[in-house]
């Protein structure tokens, strides 16, 4: 038997075995996590999951050589004790063809420097775009790519990682994709076209719009007294996540900036 519980800090939510006892909020580390009431419908199934090919402990060696990875972060940082809790979170896929209608102001030898021009543009794109609140679309582009060719037909085997519950409309979710879309393909024309303004306007051919369930190892690991999240994608292994700063070096960096200011000063002045 499964249970709905919510963070009352961050707003996730993961269906659990009810046998399993969760401890903390697997997408802020809060202690917060309360039994959601019922809903008036039940969330809408996946239509797929990708299946895993990071376990926790290659996620915790990509965790060390990320720590590793910036002269920035702490060396404490590396042996920092992470706790890892893979979940299936859902994500709505939308690919469509876009005729993108767009005008601009170009560099030009005129008076003003500029002149217009318009075009039209074609491209076919697909966008993945979170079905919960507990992922950020910022950390859905970051995440990826998902190897998509390898989905399973929704439910999962037997044994499978908890899953978030979808939050998000198939409505909403066809308007942010077109959104994301139409903002994408506008800063492509922007850089092809070397323009120095652009405005859009897009016609959307969309294909089919599905709900698949993408694997994330979502790790929280303590550092100066406060959580810090950290994401892995569970089949390709990319890490995203904020890092703290060494404040040692930052003070250190400060200071030989500010000693070769004051010689380079006093070189000038003799």
């Amino acid at each position: 038997m499964s249970a709905l519980l919510r963070c009352e800090s961050c707003g996730g939510a993961v269906v659990y075995q009810v046998e399993a006892q969760a401890g903390a909020c697997l997408f802020c580390g809060a202690k917060t996590l309360v039994v959601a009431p019922p809903e008036d419908a039940p969330p809408q199934a996946p239509d797929s999951w990708i299946p895993t090919a990071i376990d926790p402990a290659a996620a915790r060696e990509r965790f060390a050589a990320w720590a590793a990875a910036s002269w920035w972060r702490p060396k404490t940082l590396r042996d920092a004790r992470l706790d890892l809790n893979l979940v299936l979170i859902p994500a709505w896929r939308l690919g469509a063809t876009l005729e993108t209608h767009w005008a601009g102001l170009e560099r030009a030898a005129t008076r003003s420097g500029k002149r217009p021009v318009a075009g039209t543009a074609h491209i076919t794109t697909h966008v993945l775009v979170p079905a919960s609140g507990s992922l950020t679309q910022d950390e859905m582009f970051a995440l990826q790519p998902y190897h998509e060719d390898q989905a399973r037909p929704w439910p999962p085997v037997e044994g499978a990682p908890p899953q978030e519950p979808p939050q998000l409309s198939a409505r909403a979710a066809r308007a942010r994709a077109h959104e994301l879309m139409a903002a994408w393909h506008a800063d492509r024309i922007r850089q092809e076209e070397g323009l120095l303004s652009c405005n859009v306007s897009p016609v959307f051919d969309d294909g089919e719009l599905t709900l698949v369930a993408v694997p994330v190892h979502i790790g929280v690991f303590r550092f100066r007294g406060r959580p810090w999240r950290l994401l892995v994608n569970a089949q390709t292994g990319e890490v995203v996540g904020d890092a703290p700063i060494d404040r040692v070096k930052v003070a250190l960096l400060t200071a030989l900036v500010l000693a070769a200011a004051i010689l380079a000063y006093l070189l000038a002045s003799s």
